[in-house]
């Protein structure tokens, strides 16, 4: 799968940031680098699924690719997402609604299109990114796999291991969260040393 290395990353976060296009698909390919959810996981968030005194997704069962419900503690950032489409979803059912049609989710595509239109057909997806994550989270900011493996909601590999460990690492998949959008900060910044340095 097509994903972007880390020396990548500043200038497709600022690019990202900059993007005039649809801003619901916008919202959501920020909210799929915050979270590492897969796109119909994205598609089909509903505000009712967002517990916002826990400041967490809570997605069921039947909409996970594995069938496991899943939580994901979600980011200052990611809050701060989700209150700017308040105003534009808030009273709907999806989080990230078509803006053609408020009542259905955004198209199959919709986020991939962004990423399109911004210039990285080829060269990354939507599903890249959760790499583009673990790649970062195991090589740069040394999470424990485990905690990386349950954050990306990925089966464990190991029959007898799946039958017992039932954990989720909840709390430190927390605190992993705020790092990991911390430093996609950090890195969104340093896209103004890169472009200084291209017009010199």
């Amino acid at each position: 799968m097509k994903h972007l290395e880390e020396k990548d990353l500043p200038l497709f976060l600022h690019e990202l940031d900059k993007y005039q296009g649809n801003f619901v698909c916008k919202s959501a390919v920020w909210f799929v680098l915050y979270t590492h959810a897969r796109t119909n996981e994205i598609r089909f968030a509903e505000w009712s699924d967002i517990d916002f005194d826990l400041k967490q997704w809570n997605i069921p069962a039947e909409k996970m690719k594995m069938g496991v419900s899943q939580t994901i503690p979600l980011s200052r950032q990611a809050i701060a997402i989700l209150e700017s489409l308040k105003p534009i979803t808030g009273n709907y059912k999806y989080i990230f609604a078509s803006t053609i049609s408020l009542s259905k989710p955004i198209s199959e595509n919709g986020m991939l299109s962004v990423i399109y239109n911004m210039g990285y057909k080829g060269k990354t997806t939507i599903h890249g990114l959760r790499g583009t994550y673990s790649t970062i989270a195991n090589e740069t900011l040394k999470f424990r796999r485990d905690a990386i493996e349950a954050a990306l909601a990925h089966k464990v590999n190991d029959p007898v291991r799946e039958s017992y460990c039932h954990a989720t690492y909840l709390e430190e998949r927390t605190v992993n969260a705020q790092v990991w959008a911390d430093y996609l900060d950090q890195l969104k910044q340093g896209a103004d040393v890169i472009l200084i340095k291209r017009k010199a």
